[in-house]
């Protein structure tokens, strides 16, 4: 599935006719429609139609799928889209999946690497794994992260200290 990107899950039915409710992950939720075919995690082709935004959800029919009971057997999948339908990203902005990865440095010195990007409410949030081993997080500001090089595969980390040495203070 390295091809493939999660954008969203089927969380729930809607109606009797066989439609879905899709916690969706895209920063823009009315793309969905644009990104068929869709598989699940073993695989399974998923096509939806007439996706609409319904507040934090979006409701669409599924291919093939023609009352409630069968919609019933969808819930919790996980839709992955081919990650080359999804749009180009702007200037400065990214996707999860391009910043995984990427070395991180401070002072030009590789210090870690992005292992996930979490984003628990508040904003984005990086998990870089240092090459100690340690794992910190970060919240993925400009402030803290004035560079991203996509071309080089790096990302800056501005902190006020050395994190990857001794970072005991007096």
């Amino acid at each position: 599935m390295s091809n493939k990107i999660l954008v969203g899950q089927i969380v729930n039915v809607h109606g009797i006719k066989g439609a879905v409710k899709i916690k969706p992950f895209l920063n823009n939720p009315a793309q969905i429609g644009k990104l068929n075919p869709f598989v699940d995690d073993n695989g399974t082709i998923y096509e939806l139609y007439g996706a609409r935004v319904h507040g934090e959800t979006i409701i669409a029919g599924v291919k093939n799928v023609n009352n409630r009971n069968t919609a019933e057997t969808l819930r919790g999948k996980r839709l992955y889209a081919d990650k080359n339908k999804l749009p180009t990203a702007n200037t400065d902005e990214y996707y999860y999946h391009d910043l995984v990865g990427l070395d991180v440095l401070q002072n030009d010195d590789k210090i870690g690497s992005v292992t996930a990007v979490n984003n628990y409410g508040a904003s984005d949030i990086l998990e870089i794994t240092l090459l100690n081993g340690k794992v910190m997080d970060f919240a993925f500001t400009s402030d803290n992260f004035p560079v991203v090089d996509m071309q080089n595969k790096t990302i800056c980390l501005n902190a006020p200290h050395d994190i990857n040495g001794d970072t005991d203070e007096d």
